[in-house]
């Protein structure tokens, strides 16, 4: 398999980079494996500060891929491994022992924001995009990621982005809270910050993070977003879109 995300470190600053810019950084179900996988050695490896970025800084991530997505309107049974191993990195992002930042440059949707919103921090840059499209398909999205976004923006914008699936801008977002900083430069602010961060305890960290996402962090199946990929619309949608990116 083509390398989708890889890792390095500098003393106890890591970065994990998506690299499958031609696919706008869309993730597969194998990739959302790997990427489990990679911040569970991240996890290990006495990082204290992560920066989750990509290698194309005209796109952060599109989310996952469509075309996957789109397949299990055919095998609805196939949705409960897909939803496992999103909600299993989610958590690994949240509850992981490290200081997770993500560095979002360019466009970020659907399971991008997600990604994005189970991390600590979320810097932008002014080229930023953000949408939750699941409306659009028919589907549903994962709870976990619902409680984020409302936890992040409050219901009354949650239910605005979720129901619409409208993108808005770097601007908008940082106004209702979806990212935390706003740069120019989003490798740079993100790189300072993890440095700020990794110069401090890392038992008091863990500690404070555990206190801070433990309602997020509820384990078990998710069937509202199970329930997503049997419903009439996303069966039109995946006939109509076969194929296509």
């Amino acid at each position: 398999m083509d390398h989708v995300v890889r890792w390095r470190r500098s003393d106890k600053v890591g970065h994990l980079a998506f690299c499958r810019s031609s696919k706008r950084n869309a993730l597969r179900m194998a990739d959302w494996a790997k990427l489990s996988d990679m911040l569970e050695v991240i996890s290990k490896a006495g990082v204290q500060a992560l920066i989750i970025e990509s290698s194309d800084p005209e796109v952060f991530s599109a989310g996952s891929d469509l075309v996957e997505v789109e397949a299990l309107s055919k095998e609805p049974g196939d949705a409960a491994p897909f939803a496992i191993a999103m909600q299993r990195v989610m958590q690994q992002l949240g509850a992981g022992p490290m200081v997770t930042l993500a560095a979002i440059a360019g466009p970020c949707h659907g399971a991008g924001v997600a990604i994005a919103m189970a991390c600590d921090i979320r810097v932008a840059g002014p080229r930023a995009t953000f949408s939750i499209p699941p409306a659009k398909f028919g589907i549903s999205y994962p709870s976990g990621d619902i409680r984020r976004l409302a936890r992040l923006v409050g219901p009354g914008q949650a239910a605005r982005l979720l129901y619409s699936a409208e993108t808005i801008d770097a601007q908008e977002a940082a106004r209702i809270g979806l990212v935390d900083l706003l740069d120019d430069d989003v490798a740079a602010r993100c790189q300072d910050l993890a440095q700020k961060i990794a110069a401090n305890s890392g038992e008091s960290i863990t500690l404070l993070k555990g206190a801070l996402d433990r309602d997020l962090l509820a384990a078990g199946p998710d069937q509202q977003f199970l329930d997503g990929f049997r419903t009439a619309d996303f069966l039109r949608f995946a006939g109509r879109n076969r194929g296509q990116v």
